[in-house]
Order: structure tokens, then C-alpha cells, then sequence
């Protein structure tokens, strides 16, 4: 199954070639200058938001043209928008700097109620060729979003070896009945010709591939998705899908939605479409949920194969044959091992495959030599009893249940991590595998596939990662001869932040060791107005994760004796604070006059408690102390 993604690598790679004399590169940096050129790495542009005014890229071009964002670098509430409308070539988003070091991370806050905080929304796509490459995208609303042409189709897509975290439906914007769930990777609308999906990995997200577009020939190979909450793969209207070595690991809703999640759900597809040679580990779903099956023909999918897939332990069926006013039609399920699905769920959608025939309609095609492992009250192949001759149309040969063969067991990953005293910033983490079955090799990949016979063995003594790093998904299976392999385990293991427990700023550390956002500032003086009698509070507060690479102003929040009073901006001019090399501006200064009550209560007599807090920026999503002065004690009007 190789054959499909290669030629289409060869087609970017010609691209490449064909256009390497003329293609224009631009760089973006924290450290760099929205006016710079963007044209070398000593003059980035500095923002990912400065894309949308650009003149460069506003311009018609016919020029090929890459946009690199720096290894190392966060690009936090800083959203990436591009549209490809006046660029009539090839266009690569990718990354710069050495490889060795973390991909860019792109972060978006989504707060209570914005589905509009995606981290990357790329537009307008045609049929010039897009290529996005080696990101890393958490914290968003969506991850990458892509929009097709209205004119033309968007043909040559390429996402590759990004990394997708944590990506949520807002809390307010989720309802069990309509969840909005939050995409990984989401094709908004338009047709899409050539799309290819390869080795990424997203952990602890709503779904990973969503499609509301059209697409003529997708390939989705290698990729890792675990902690998946709602249907992780979507696939609408289309025709000629590849699905191929790819893992599906400890997927859960962790939300209720009332009407069932499922891995990969299959709307209206037809041609010659596959999903051949993938792991589907452990499917489940929220407590009282009504599904938790891993493969669902939801409606009416025509053509398909479903062959040399693991279904392990999905609480619903493994594969469930539903439909709708129509269901699906010259389907072949082969050669597929199904171990101990459908076991949970207690009603219809249970057992390795579940053949439904809503509304009387029946489907057809072929169950051919699958492998069962069941257990009493768990059906190999579950048939809708009140429905007369369901599986009629689906012929059945060679399936075997419980037979003589066995599976391997899965086996365990487990980590050597630096000592907890170490003050070290860099190093290695050490990963083994083991398995319970004696005499089984156990191999590894750490690009997002599913181990093969022909992946690298994994040493007695395990792999050494370095850190930080790159962000490194491990993934192991278990081989025997005369046994059945493995179903793949797994971890993404976070080797972008710092390891050490005792090392500088490892309480916050983020990419590549560093402080996360360093917020910085200081309470400077109380005093108290003589004429007005009011206290007057002023200071300073930056936080370099803030939008602009750190020029958005920090909200400060008083407090006497603990209880809120007043709100402020850091905007005020202070010209000392960039000679200092604590801000990248003079604007985060702040000044705040109490209000009557609260300066008469914090001057009473006795002791009481001035307290300043940064709220609302990365570094301080809850409130929190500046670093340098920020409280005040006052005894008897008095404040030290």
C-alpha cells in the first residue's frame, strides 16, 4: 500500500525541483520585527498574525513560497491565517533551526465560548500544492483548518509529522445532543484532490480528522491518535480513501454525547476505498454512553475493504454495519482479527461486527477469514434478530472463532527518568518495552506507524531519548512466530519540555527547558493621596508569552484583605523597563487609584493586606502573584 503516497511524494518532490530557483522563503521569529524583510533568519517577521497584512504575501505571485517558523519558538494567542487567494504556486508551511531541537508550538487560548481560536486556518487552497510540515499545535478551539478554493480545486495537500495536543470543544460551546467537537485537522469546505495525511500523532483531543469537504483520493497513513473523545475520524463524501499503519489507542469520550463515538465513522463514500493494516486498541466510551464500537459504516458507504486490521477490546462492536434509509453495499471484511470487541456494550452494536439493518435494509458483501476472540455473552458476529435474514447479502467464509491461534500479549512501556534531584537541563530518557509472552521480539517505531515485522527491535535495555527535543510518540508490538502479533501500544512522551525535576525552572518549564512565559513584574510603591485621601497603587507586569512576543498588556487585579477591588491594565508608559531588558516595549506600566472604600479600610486601624495579581495571559490563565514585590502590609495606615 506504499504506491499511492509515494507517487505523491514524488509529485512535491518535483515541484520542489522544478521551482527551487524562483521560490521565496520567509521567516517568523519571537525575536524578530513585523517590519523586517522576513527574508533571512537574521531578519524574521515576529508575528504569525502579521501574515494577513503583509504586503509580500498580499502581492499576486506565481513563485513558489515557504513559510518557516523557528524551532524552539512558542506562538501563543498569536493565530496563524493565511490566504493562498494571489499565490499561484506551491506553498510549504513548515519549521527552521536545527532538527534537533522542538518543533514551533502554536497556542491558542479558547476560553469559555470561542470556536474561533484554531491555531492555524489556511484558505483559499487551489491546485498549486500546500505542504505543512514538522508544527505543533495545542490549547486551540481547532487545530489546523482547511479551506478549499470556491473557483478551483484544492488539489496536492500534504500535513506531515506535526504533533496535535489537547485540542477541545469550549465548555460552554458543548451540549451532549450537538457537541461542536473540536478537529485536529479539519477540511472546512471545497473539493480536495490528492490529500495525504501522514505520520502525525495527536493525544488528548475531540477528533483528529474531520471532512466537510469533497475529496477524490485521500491517504491517511502512519498516524497516531490516543485519548480521542469523539468520532476521530469523520469521512463525508468522497470517493478512492486509503487508511493505512496507523493506531487508534485508549480512545474515551470524556464528555457525554448521547448518541454514541466511535474511532472512524464512514458517511457516503464510494470507489475503491480501504483501510487496511491499522491497530484499534481499546474503544470506549462515556459512562452510559450508547456506543464505544471502533469502526462504524454509519450510512452508506459503496466499494470498501476493511483487511489486516486489530480490533482489541472496543466496548461496542468492533465493526458495527448500521445505516439509514439506505446502508452499505459491496463491502468486503477480511483477514481482520477481532480481540474481545463488543464485550461491554450490552446492547445491539456489540460482538467483533454488529450487522444492524435499520429500517429493513440489508447489506452485502463479504466476511471473509477473520479471527475471533470471545468470551460467553459476546458474539463473534452479532445480526439484528427482529430483522428477517439481515446478513443475507453478506457471504461468510473462512472466519474462525476462537481457534487454535493465539495473540501476542500487548506489551508495556515504562520509563528510566533522570533522577528527581537532578539539576541538569539536558540529557536522555530511557524507554523499554516488555512483554508477558516468552520468546516474543518486540519492535518500535517513533513516527507515528504501526510496528511490522520489518520495524527496528527494541533493545533489551531500551532506547535512549534525547531531551529536550522534539515531541517522540513511541510505539510498540509484540511478534512470535506461530502466534498472532501484538496490538500496538504506545505513549507520546513530551521531550520538548524539561525533564528534570530539580533543574532551573523545571516547575515551568516548557519548550527546549525554558520558562513558560516568564511573566515578570513588580509592585512599586503605595501611597496614599493627600488631598483625596485615596491610595494609589502603581508597578509593572509583562508576560513574553502574551501576544506580540510579550507587547500585549497584562489585566492586574487588587486586593485588601483578600477580597477583589479593582482591575487595570499594564499599559502605562516606562521607558525603564526595555533599558532594564525586562519587556520588549515601555508599555506595561500600571497605575491604580482604590476606590474610597477600599483606601479607607486598607489605612484603618489594624493590620491589613495589599495583594496585585496578573489574571488573563498564559502565563496567568488563573491569578497569579508577580514574581517581584506584590503584596503590601499595612498596620495602623501604615504600608511597608
Amino acid at each position: 500500500m506504499a504506491g499511492p503516497l509515494a507517487c505523491r511524494f514524488v509529485v512535491f518532490l518535483a515541484l520542489l525541483v522544478g521551482f527551487a530557483r524562483s521560490e521565496t522563503t520567509y521567516y517568523i521569529s519571537p525575536e524578530g520585527n513585523d517590519s523586517n524583510d522576513g527574508k533571512t533568519e537574521a531578519t524574521p517577521w515576529r508575528t504569525l498574525s502579521s501574515l494577513q497584512t503583509q504586503p509580500a504575501l498580499a502581492a499576486t505571485t506565481s513563485s513558489p513560497v515557504n513559510i518557516l517558523l523557528r524551532r524552539n519558538a512558542t506562538y501563543s494567542n498569536d493565530p496563524f491565517r493565511l490566504s493562498l487567494s494571489k499565490i499561484f504556486a506551491r506553498v510549504e508551511v513548515g519549521a527552521y533551526g536545527d532538527p534537533k531541537e522542538p518543533r514551533p508550538l502554536l497556542q491558542q487560548i479558547r476560553g469559555l465560548n470561542d470556536l474561533s481560536a484554531a491555531c492555524m486556518i489556511v484558505s483559499d487552497i487551489s491546485k498549486y500544492g500546500l505542504l505543512i510540515d514538522n508544527l505543533h499545535m495545542g490549547g486551540c478551539a481547532q487545530g489546523l483548518v482547511l479551506k478549499g478554493s470556491t473557483i478551483d480545486i484544492a488539489t496536492d495537500v500534504l500535513v506531515s509529522n506535526s504533533i496535535f495536543q489537547d485540542i477541545r470543544t469550549p465548555l460552554l460551546r458543548y451540549t451532549p445532543p450537538n457537541p461542536q467537537w473540536a478537529s485536529a485537522i479539519s477540511l472546512e469546505s471545497g473539493t480536495f484532490q490528492n490529500l495525504t495525511i501522514t505520520n502525525n500523532v495527536a493525544a488528548r483531543i475531540d477528533v483528529f480528522f474531520n471532512s466537510l469537504a469533497y475529496t477524490n483520493i485521500m491517504h491517511l497513513n502512519g498516524n497516531t491518535v490516543q485519548q480521542c473523545s469523539g468520532n476521530c475520524y469523520s469521512f463525508g463524501r468522497g470517493v478512492d480513501l486509503t487508511m493505512e499503519n496507523s493506531v487508534l489507542l485508549r480512545d474515551m469520550s470524556t464528555r457525554l454525547f448521547m448518541y454514541g463515538t466511535t474511532d472512524v465513522i464512514v458517511g457516503g463514500l464510494d470507489g475503491n476505498n480501504q483501510v487496511v493494516n491499522n491497530d484499534f486498541n481499546q474503544r470506549g466510551e462515556y459512562q452510559g454512553g450508547p456506543d464505544g464500537c471502533a469502526f462504524d459504516f454509519e450510512t452508506a458507504a459503496t466499494g470498501f475493504l476493511v483487511s489486516g486490521n486489530t480490533f482489541s477490546r472496543s466496548w461496542g462492536a468492533g465493526i458495527m454495519i448500521f445505516g439509514h434509509a439506505i446502508t452499505s453495499q459491496n463491502i468486503t471484511i477480511s483477514d481482520n482479527v477481532f480481540d474481545h470487541s463488543g464485550c461491554v456494550q450490552n446492547r445491539d452494536d456489540r460482538g467483533g461486527i454488529a450487522v444492524m439493518c435499520p429500517n429493513g435494509q440489508r447489506p452485502s458483501g463479504l466476511l471473509k477469514d477473520n479471527s475471533f476472540f470471545t468470551e460467553p455473552g459476546c458474539p463473534a458476529i452479532f445480526v439484528n434478530p427482529s430483522v428477517k435474514d439481515c446478513d443475507g447479502n453478506l457471504k461468510q467464509i473462512g472466519n474462525v472463532v476462537n481457534g487454535n491461534q493465539t495473540m501476542v500479549v500487548m506489551p508495556q512501556l515504562s520509563f528510566n527518568p533522570p533522577s528527581p534531584l537532578t539539576k541538569l537541563t539536558n540529557g536522555s530518557l530511557n524507554v523499554i518495552a516488555v512483554t508477558s509472552t516468552p520468546g516474543a521480539s518486540i519492535r518500535f517505531t517513533l513516527d507515528g506507524s504501526r510496528p511490522t515485522h520489518a520495524s527496528r527491535l527494541m533493545p533489551k535495555n531500551g532506547i535512549e531519548l534525547p531531551w529536550p527535543g522534539p515531541a517522540t510518540n513511541v510505539n510498540v508490538r509484540a511478534f512470535k512466530s506461530g502466534m498472532l502479533g501484538s496490538i500496538t501500544n504506545g505513549a507520546l512522551v513530551p521531550l520538548n519540555y524539561g525533564l528534570g525535576r530539580m533543574a532551573p525552572n523545571a516547575a515551568d518549564a516548557g519548550p527546549g527547558g525554558a520558562a513558560i512565559g516568564k511573566l515578570n513584574g513588580n509592585l512599586d510603591s503605595v501611597v496614599k493621596n493627600i488631598a483625596s485621601g485615596e491610595v494609589i497603587v502603581s508597578g509593572w507586569a509583562v508576560d513574553t508569552l502574551a501576544s506580540g512576543g510579550g507587547t500585549s498588556p497584562v489585566t492586574i487585579v487588587a486586593s485588601v484583605d483578600y477580597k477583589p477591588t479593582l482591575a487595570v491594565l499594564a499599559t502605562q508608559n516606562r521607558p525603564d523597563l526595555p533599558k532594564a531588558g525586562v519587556a520588549p516595549d515601555p508599555y506595561h506600566g500600571f497605575t491604580l487609584t482604590l476606590p474610597e472604600a477600599a483606601s479607607k479600610k486598607l489605612l484603618s486601624a489594624g493590620e491589613h493586606i495589599l495583594i496585585v495579581k496578573a489574571i488573563g495571559t498564559p502565563s496567568s490563565a488563573v491569578p497569579k502573584l508577580l514574581p517581584g514585590v506584590s503584596f503590601k502590609r499595612c498596620i495602623d495606615g501604615k504600608c511597608a
